[in-house]
């Protein structure tokens, strides 16, 4: 990973709504801050894909939103490594990728996806790769994940 390597257990605490809960959980205020400059900074090279854009400093929800999108980028990148640690808090990521309002639905869809596939669970799979939006990308014939997915799509 770039920039921030603590690890994905540290990533997975960033999912948590509260700030306090990750202090509790060892994430330092410097870990927080960077989080939030590097989140914003990718956003605002990707404004152009997205129709909502929140900004890591108005609030307290969007701070949360924020980071949990960051986290999320962060675990699709190493997903594959980190597989098992994600799936401790499947549930979780599940509930952000159906939620409306969140900015970050399709790339939590997508984190569930590949976790569920790592888990041999392939309906659930594919159920939540088809709404992972541009993150499930069917072109790519060559990855094991999307032949998969085509496949369970097939039958």
């Amino acid at each position: 990973m770039s920039g921030l390597d603590f690890g994905a257990s540290g990533i997975i605490a960033l999912l948590d709504e509260e700030d306090d809960q990750l202090r509790v959980r060892g994430l330092s205020e410097h870990c927080l801050a960077a989080c939030k400059t590097s989140y914003t900074h990718n956003t605002t090279k990707a404004a152009s894909t997205k129709t909502q854009s929140y900004n890591a400093s108005t609030t307290t929800g969007s701070v949360t939103m924020s980071l949990q999108v960051f986290a999320l980028n962060k675990l699709a990148s190493v997903i594959d490594r980190h597989w098992a640690e994600v799936s401790d808090s499947l549930l979780q990521i599940e509930e952000l990728s159906e939620t409306d309002d969140f900015p970050g639905q399709e790339i939590a869809a997508f984190v569930a996806a590949k976790c569920h596939f790592h888990l041999e669970q392939y309906e659930d799979a594919l159920r939540f790769a088809l709404v992972a939006g541009s993150h499930f990308d069917v072109t790519l014939r060559e990855d094991e994940f999307v032949d998969c997915m085509v496949a369970q799509a097939i039958d």
